[in-house]
């Protein structure tokens, strides 16, 4: 958040600068002046554009941070009244990865791997799950909830798991 701040102030005091040195070179070149206003107006913009910017970058970035065993598996666009260019173009404010290299196999057809729920401006949450691949369910481990070598649970439950859920088709295929 906070190389947010300083990237938006530093486009702000950029765009202040040429303009203010555009302003000088127009009148001493051209004899025309413009407006005083031009200048806070620019630097004003260019902290929106900047700040729109990041908003945008955010997704590449962040995933592009994540280790090669680590996919996306959903990610999740939205669309805010308060940013209203972001329904045309809605902004990725939060996506879930899942590393492949910490899966196990603690039961045939059974895979306990981590996701890993990554939002802006958050710190990341890793949780641990539990997909039944042939049974198409899944489960929360944590705390005292582990799964049995039968592929039972030790405490928690198996629920459905949503038809094409992405996690549990990526930890079944291996990934």
């Amino acid at each position: 958040m906070s190389n947010d701040l300083i990237t938006m102030l530093a486009a702000g005091l950029f765009a202040a600068i040429v303009l203010y040195a555009a302003r000088h070179a127009t009148q001493k070149l051209l004899g025309v002046s413009l407006p005083k206003w031009v200048t806070p107006a620019a630097a004003g913009l260019a902290m929106i554009l900047a700040t729109v910017w990041g908003e945008y970058r955010w997704f590449a970035d962040a995933s592009a941070r994540l280790p090669a065993t680590a996919q996306v598996v959903s990610a999740n666009a939205a669309s805010e009244p308060w940013r209203p260019w972001t329904y045309l173009w809605p902004v990725t404010t939060r996506f879930v990865a899942l590393d492949g290299a910490n899966s196990l196999r603690p039961a045939p057809g059974v895979v306990a791997t981590n996701l890993y729920l990554v939002a802006r401006w958050q710190p990341v949450q890793p949780v641990t799950v539990a997909y039944d691949c042939v049974g198409h369910r899944q489960a929360v481990l944590g705390g005292e909830a582990a799964v049995n070598a039968d592929g039972t649970l030790t405490s928690g439950v198996w629920m459905a798991a949503p038809e094409g859920d992405a996690g549990l088709n990526t930890a079944c295929a291996g990934g």
